[in-house]
């Protein structure tokens, strides 16, 4: 087959895994426009006679207004509620700066180093009129530089599922059962790893990823007992507390919600989903039933093929409860719907 460009973001992440550097871009075409545009004004004014020191204007002013200042009357002054004149220029000599002071703010911000306004105005005192252009087109060649990202000390993870552990045998699909799959992934080992990534990746970039790797085990059955027992013991006294009611959960019902849900390929969250459904509808049903409006205690179980409530110590024969519908049922075709799916599956 024909081999396809690698697109840039993922060439600047084997470039980063071979050096520990890479470029990044982070485009400000306004700040570049106006550094571009006071350069030239300052370049104009210092053509025609205009004298700088200390960062201040001292002779030509009329000039530097004409040119530098240009605009400045449709830039509010930093005091709002009296805008400058330009006419105010010649009482105050602090106002004569080269770069007009209204331009500071964003100047701080292209600078990038976390500097105090009092440090701007120290940096800018130094300066005559051609150090001032130097200053100014020195910081616009930056800004068109991409910066270096220097992670040669960085920890860089590269996540992915190897599909190695899900190729279907004698063994039931491991997608189903967690046990096959834990054992599937106990048995992986170190070659195992590399040759899942080689499927993935060509035998270069695979060097590139070293030879350290981390694999996380998936849940065992005895996981996902565990896992649901504590979600289905924290739900329930949620929803007890509520109502003054003690709820349990039986044995049976986990067994029945545990074959239901488990999917081991996704995890906890099909089992998590299935209890926060499942739960507080049954526990709904229970509580409005006559016999349970006066007790203490409700316990929710299954019994032959059905969800049923019963009162501990009261005598009262268990009642069935309806099994609350899948969620999936709810589920449309439309295209909305199926982009949202898609996201949530994903990750």
């Amino acid at each position: 087959g024909s081999e396809q460009e690698e697109p840039g973001e993922l060439r600047r992440l084997w470039e980063l895994l071979d050096s520990g550097r890479t470029t990044i871009t982070e485009p400000n075409t306004y700040q570049e426009r106006s550094l571009m545009d006071m350069a030239d004004r300052m370049r104009a004014c210092l053509a025609q006679g205009v004298k700088v020191k200390h960062g201040r204007v001292t002779r030509g002013l009329a000039v530097y207004r004409n040119i530098m200042l240009e605009e400045t009357q449709s830039h509010r002054w930093r005091n709002h509620r009296r805008p400058r004149r330009l006419s105010d220029m010649d009482a105050d000599p602090q106002e004569r700066w080269l770069i007009p002071s209204h331009s500071w703010e964003w100047l701080r911000d292209a600078l990038g180093r976390g500097m105090s306004m009092l440090q701007l105005e120290y940096e800018l005192e130094q300066l005559d009129g051609p150090a001032t252009l130097a200053w100014v087109e020195a910081l616009l060649a930056r800004m068109r530089t991409p910066p270096l990202l220097d992670c040669s000390k960085a920890l860089v993870l590269v996540l992915g599922n190897l599909d190695e552990l899900y190729v279907g045998g004698k063994e039931p699909w491991p997608e189903m059962d967690p046990d096959v799959l834990l054992r599937r992934h106990r048995q992986l080992g170190t070659a195992g790893v590399h040759q899942a990534l080689l499927e993935l990746f060509r035998v270069e970039q695979v060097g590139r990823l070293g030879t350290d790797h981390i694999v996380f085990p998936p849940m065992g059955r005895e996981t996902v007992v565990l896992l649901l027992r504590r979600e289905t013991d924290a739900l329930a006294e949620r929803l007890g507390a509520g109502c003054g009611i003690r709820l349990t959960v039986g044995n049976a019902l986990l067994a029945h919600l545990q074959a239901e849900a488990t999917i081991a390929v996704l995890g906890a969250r099909p089992l998590i989903e299935a209890v926060q459904r499942v739960l507080p509808v049954l526990f709904a049903e229970a509580v409005g039933h006559a016999t349970v409006r006066e007790a203490q205690a409700v316990e929710l179980d299954w019994e032959g093929r059905r969800a049923v409530a019963r009162v501990p110590d009261e005598g009262v024969a268990p009642f069935p409860l309806r099994w609350p519908l899948p969620a999936k049922s709810a589920h449309t075709e439309h295209p909305e719907d199926l982009r949202r799916y898609a996201v949530h599956e994903a990750g």
